[in-house]
């Protein structure tokens, strides 16, 4: 997973059809050169026991607490990050909440918000605009890092919306003071 989030692979089969041809890929999941690279539906449903278990939470935390424990958090300056993510959904399964259809089939012509249209796809998509661009589905992630050592200290993803970032940092400032604590 980290590799698609730092390469910006998106699908799995792309990623697996990638990871044979890229030294780095195979050396990073513990492959050796010699070894086949996985099976993409294989990878998917691996990855998806990872987030239904909260193995990748647990796995945060475990570094976060490795890092307490080695003084490499200083608890005294953060530095709070919020950027939007594109949502997994496309503008063609942004609907109405009333499940009336739209007469345009696109977004020309028709006003579309938030407040009257929904995702089918990805619930926690929402329209949000970055600079001046035109509307798309994002999400928000958030991120608070030690300004010590740069180490991460929390993430969230939240809805996007006018909201989220103020709302994150209040909540993950608290948290975080209580870790390094």
């Amino acid at each position: 997973m980290l590799l698609q989030i730092f390469y910006s692979i998106h699908p799995e089969r792309l990623l697996m059809e990638q990871t044979p041809h890229n030294l780095l890929f195979p050396w990073f999941i513990g492959l050796s050169m010699e070894d086949t690279c996985w099976v993409p539906t294989v990878f998917t449903k691996n990855r998806e026991r990872l987030i239904v278990y909260d193995a990748v939470i647990e796995l945060f935390n475990e570094l976060l607490a490795i890092a307490n424990k080695n003084e490499l958090l200083s608890g005294e300056h953060f530095s709070w990050d919020g950027t939007l993510i594109q949502a997994c959904a496309g503008h063609k399964n942004f609907a109405r909440k009333d499940g009336n259809v739209d007469d345009t089939g696109n977004f020309k012509g028709g006003k579309r918000s938030n407040d009257t249209h929904e995702s089918t796809t990805d619930a926690d998509g929402r329209l949000s605009q970055k600079s001046k661009t035109g509307s798309e589905l994002h999400v928000m992630c958030h991120t608070l890092s030690d300004n010590r050592r740069g180490l991460t200290a929390r993430a969230m993803v939240t809805m996007a919306d006018g909201f989220a970032e103020r709302e994150a940092a209040k909540v993950m400032i608290v948290d975080a003071k209580q870790v390094v604590d």
